[in-house]
């Protein structure tokens, strides 16, 4: 049996704005609790790690961002633990935005889907207004 990864970070303070959760297609979760000035990055390579994290940091009304969404296996765990917050589901991926058009319709969470590759400047530059 593989042993699973696990690193936290807390690199640095940032200005007061809104709670923001990051997660990306390897299962890294960023977050940036900026009205506290915290900031964690966790990483964790095995996905029932990653959604029992997703469990023991998401707040209700948290927005999360959500890099790398595919089919929104994880945005709905992610809804359901932030059912007074929003999602900002990204994925470059040509079957996400159908999957995540149904999603949207099942739960109470607003969801947001940006169809983009978050490799691309533009790309984040984009989920940082929509986050502000």
């Amino acid at each position: 049996m593989a042993k699973t990864k696990s690193k936290k970070f807390t690199p640095c303070k940032i200005s007061p704005k809104t709670d923001t959760l990051i997660r990306n297609e390897t299962n890294t979760i960023f977050t940036i609790d900026l009205l506290g000035f915290n900031t964690m990055i966790n990483i964790v390579y095995d996905i029932k790690v990653y959604r029992q994290t997703l469990k023991d940091i998401i707040k209700e009304d948290d927005v999360v961002v959500e890099l790398g969404c595919h089919v929104g296996n994880s945005t709905r765990i992610i809804s359901q633990l932030a059912p007074h917050g929003k999602i900002i589901a990204l994925d470059k991926g040509t079957e996400s935005r159908e999957k995540l058009d149904e999603l949207k319709k099942e739960v109470k969470t607003p969801i947001e889907f940006i169809n983009a590759d978050v490799r691309l400047h533009e790309t984040l530059e984009e989920v940082g207004q929509k986050v502000d």
